[in-house]
Order: C-alpha cells, then structure tokens, then sequence
C-alpha cells in the first residue's frame, strides 16, 4: 500500500503524462536527492514542474505541501540557479 505522499507523486506523474520532462515512476531514483521531509517527493522534481510552469500555489495544494516545504524548494532552485550562473561567468 502506498502512502499518502507516494500515492500523490504517483497520481500527479499519471495526471502531467508528460514525458518530455524525463520524470520517473520509479521511486527508487530517489536515494541521494534531497526530499521533502517525511515524505518520497524529490525538491528537484518539485523544483523542475515550477520551472515548467505548474503555478506554486496549485502545485502547493495538489501536493499539500506546506509553506516552509515550498520555501526550501525555492532555496534549493536559488542555489541551483545561482551554481550555473557561476559556471556562466567563469566560461564567458
């Protein structure tokens, strides 16, 4: 049986269909990837769907994810973000 926050990774995956986004069924690939605490929903994978435009507040809601959990998403976007503009800057 899946729990309540697997079953809503499951769910919202069948529901986007999106295969473009290179976004896996496969729970496994989350070792090693900073998750939403208590729960197997990947920041990255959160993080990718906004960049994608998936509205914050709808994404939010369908995911019940709390304020402080979208902060640390966008903390680790801002930090992502702010590592590849480094990368930028040091090849121009």
């Amino acid at each position: 049986m899946h729990s309540n926050s697997t079953l809503r990774h499951v769910v919202l995956l069948k529901w986007m269909g999106d295969t473009d986004m290179k976004v896996t069924n496969s729970l496994d690939v989350l070792e090693g990837i900073p998750v939403i605490e208590g729960s197997r929903i990947s920041v990255e994978w959160v993080f990718q769907l906004l960049a994608s435009g998936y509205p914050a507040d709808a994404l939010q809601h369908d995911l019940e994810l709390s304020t402080e959990e979208m902060q640390a998403v966008f903390r680790y976007g801002y930090r992502i973000l702010s590592r590849f503009q480094r990368v930028v800057e040091d090849l121009s």
